[in-house]
């Protein structure tokens, strides 16, 4: 419980903002048909770029009731100062090779270092058996290209090990990493 709270105090301690913009409501009006996301984190590339990246992202559009009507889905995408990183559709920021049936690689946590975006994933599969219906295959670690919108896995994914980014944070020169995973 102390290092909860440890945690929940530095995350207070920063600089408060100064600004607050009402951007409208969300998914309603844009272009690219995204309806919702999920498992969002944000990762400053430079002053003033901000990556937002979402393990899903949901496409459709609106009924005249105003609930939603789901047309397909797409993972690990990305939004850099609220524009949709691919033309048209949010696209996939995590290269990922031969992505088949239900497996989706999904982001942890990101971090800039030497002004290189680094992103931490996991691999997962849809498995209705298991809690929350999917199944942790693997994860990895990948680079960003220079611009931060593109990631590419540094070697193969870590499969059945110890996980580990779910949450990262850079302090000085040490790299603090958060993992878990099964006894033994």
């Amino acid at each position: 419980m102390r290092s909860a709270a440890l945690l929940l105090l530095v995350g207070c301690a920063s600089t408060p903002r100064t600004r607050v913009e009402d951007r409208g409501l969300l998914f309603k009006d844009n272009t690219s048909g995204v309806i919702g996301m999920d498992g969002a984190m944000s990762l400053e590339l430079s002053k003033g770029r901000v990556l937002w990246i979402f393990g899903d992202t949901f496409f459709g559009g609106w009924n005249a009731d105003g609930s939603r009507r789901f047309t397909g889905f797409a993972t690990n995408t990305g939004v850099v100062n609220g524009n949709f990183i691919g033309a048209g559709k949010p696209r996939q920021i995590i290269a990922f090779p031969k992505m088949t049936g239900d497996l989706r690689v999904w982001p942890l946590d990101g971090v800039v270092i030497d002004g290189r975006a680094w992103m931490y994933y996991v691999v997962v599969e849809a498995d209705p058996t298991q809690p929350f219906g999917f199944r942790t295959l693997g994860h990895g670690v990948a680079k960003g290209d220079d611009d931060g919108t593109q990631f590419t896995p540094v070697g193969p994914p870590l499969w059945k090990q110890t996980s580990y980014g779910t949450s990262v944070m850079l302090r000085g020169e040490w790299l603090y990493l958060y993992g878990g995973g099964p006894k033994g």
